[in-house]
């Protein structure tokens, strides 16, 4: 409590209402100028992978979102995929499965992504959960 000769006194708490909706303010505009950049940094618009989405490249980046993971290839495609799962991995759902150096392939109107990683092809299908095991490759 303010001592009663002191210069400067909380009226009806008009002073505390002003300073908090003044941080308030402050924060709301320090995220929202934060979210602005992050999306002026993307090259290319950002596509949702589906059926027509063609894939062809190397994982540059990868980082998993709630449900789905956010990838740029080396061809700086910005892409989202999720839905894909495979009950034969580990890490049976794509967004987990993915790492920075895997190849992408996916042809256009076929569900289908094949995952390249050292001498192995994984394979997920859109929308399904599937059971295809790890294929070798030379």
């Amino acid at each position: 409590m303010m001592r009663p000769d002191s210069p400067f006194q909380w009226k009806d708490e008009y002073y505390l209402r002003v300073v908090l909706g003044g941080i308030g303010l402050f924060l709301f505009l320090l995220f929202t100028v934060k979210e602005c950049r992050m999306h002026q940094k993307v090259k290319r618009p950002i596509e949702i992978v589906n059926r027509s989405t063609v894939l062809n490249g190397r994982i540059l980046f990868a980082r998993r979102h709630r449900i789905e993971s956010e990838i740029i290839l080396s061809s700086s495609d910005t892409l989202f995929i999720s839905g894909a799962v495979n009950l034969s991995y580990k890490d049976s759902e794509i967004q987990d499965f993915l790492e920075i150096a895997d190849s992408l392939t996916k042809v256009a109107g076929n569900d289908t992504i094949l995952v390249f990683r050292k001498n192995a092809k994984y394979v997920f299908v859109l929308g399904r959960q599937v059971t295809i095991p790890t294929e070798l490759t030379r």
